[in-house]
């Protein structure tokens, strides 16, 4: 492996019931910008836990940094956003704070105010400005941060990522008078009829009352879903969604 490498990957395998990730080898050159495409389920997830030391390989070398045997100190310089926070729900974004200084000894829960929100409300004030409204698309868990991204003035959200951890009905509770709500709907469930069919029964009306709410997975379709299946979904939201 080249130390002119930021990461390196080679021959890694990690098996689970059901699923297995067999001799994946890759680089990253330091200074270059790649992207790991994949359908869901591939193991992409698991190949970036598995750098990151959240899943322990069963055979393979990591060099990441330049360092085969990346610890604590080597990781904390990498930045990882997964696609659920797993966070307690009652823990406040504080005590999030606190979580994360821990794991990166360079976190600074201000940055979001001090380097994006003032662009994030440039642009919603541009798109006000003439005439558009303003949605935010953010995957992954961004309950914490809500408050900071609800001063921006945005006046909707998508996709709303509820195995990433969102509570869609807390946002609806917490913002629904101020912001549409797009997406919310578990797309895990969507292959399985009954379990589809219950979730947009238990969602929708709730999500609906008083308007503001735009039907829609939270995540891509997945390819298993039948054709039935989608017909009752359709069906199943024209009811829901009837005031």
């Amino acid at each position: 492996m080249s130390g002119q490498n930021a990461l390196a990957v080679t021959g890694l395998c990690k098996k689970f019931k059901g699923f297995s990730l067999q001799g994946v080898t890759f680089s990253v050159p330091r200074g270059t910008i790649v992207g790991l495409v994949g359908e869901n389920g591939a193991g992409k997830s698991t190949t970036l836990r598995a750098v990151m030391g959240l899943t322990r390989p069963d055979t393979g070398k990591i060099e990441l940094l330049g360092r085969e045997d990346a610890g604590f100190e080597v990781r904390s310089r990498v930045a990882m956003v997964c696609d659920s926070g797993n966070f307690p729900g009652r823990y406040t974004p504080r005590q999030i704070g606190r979580l994360m200084r821990s794991a990166y000894p360079q976190w600074d829960g201000g940055l979001y105010r001090s380097l994006l929100q003032k662009y994030h409300k440039k642009a919603v004030a541009w798109a006000h400005d003439h005439g558009i409204y303003a949605r935010l698309h953010s995957c992954g868990d961004i309950m914490p941060l809500l408050p900071d991204i609800m001063d921006t003035g945005i006046d909707a959200l998508n996709p709303i990522e509820i195995k990433a951890g969102r509570d869609v009905f807390k946002i609806k509770q917490d913002y629904g008078d101020r912001l549409v709500l797009h997406g919310g709907i578990n797309a895990v469930l969507w292959d399985d009829k009954e379990a589809i069919v219950e979730a947009i029964r238990q969602a929708v009306p709730v999500l609906k009352e008083n308007g503001g709410y735009i039907f829609a997975s939270d995540h891509s379709i997945p390819n298993s879903v039948s054709l039935e299946n989608m017909r009752s979904i359709i069906n199943t939201v024209k009811k829901a969604a009837k005031y």
